[in-house]
């Protein structure tokens, strides 16, 4: 009876283990996500150049702007997920509505109610973008993801203002665009 009882019982716990392992069953499960492509950029705050140079010697080149100036910069975090770029335009000079009032001496030499400049973007992908508001009104760089600041500034040079003679006044004023989107 001993036999057959130990038989038994190895008989139900080789069922009891082919059952167990054919109830078993594994599955995978893909688990997904998503981004979404984002940019932004920090604000920036106006800058203002001080004083203008011009030459104040008598002679030919009297009252012309004499040299490069910059009106500082500032730094402003560029964050964008994907591919990018960068645009800066520049479409006006900067004009004044004091200056443009003043009616100039008959027979003087020309003087303007209009400076232009530039502005810029650098370290952005590794390079600058500039604009300017007499050639390059508009300017483009592409760049993959980043995240970092951007030094942001804005200058006057003479040479993009040769002959010019700028009327004295304290408005001049312009608006540059930065846009940044994603490509």
């Amino acid at each position: 009876m001993k036999k057959i009882l130990t038989a038994s019982v190895i008989s139900m716990a080789m069922a009891t283990s082919a059952m167990a392992q054919s109830n078993a069953q594994s599955q995978d499960v893909v688990v997904t996500a998503s981004v979404p492509q984002e940019c932004s950029i920090e604000d920036i705050a106006d800058l203002a150049f001080a004083s203008l140079t011009i030459n104040e010697a008598p002679g030919i080149d009297a009252l012309q702007l004499s040299e490069f100036e910059a009106a500082g910069s500032q730094q402003a975090w560029v964050s964008c997920n994907f591919n990018n770029q960068l645009t800066i335009s520049t479409p006006l000079p900067l004009t004044s509505a004091t200056a443009a009032g003043l009616t100039v001496s008959p027979g003087s030499e020309p003087f303007t109610s209009t400076i232009n400049y530039g502005f810029r973007a650098q370290n952005y992908g590794g390079g600058e973008v500039v604009a300017n508001s007499l050639d390059r009104l508009t300017a483009t760089r592409s760049t993959g993801p980043i995240h970092r600041q951007v030094r942001f500034s804005a200058f006057v040079r003479d040479d993009q203002n040769a002959g010019a003679r700028p009327i004295a006044a304290d408005d001049y004023t312009a608006t540059a665009t930065v846009e940044i989107t994603t490509i």
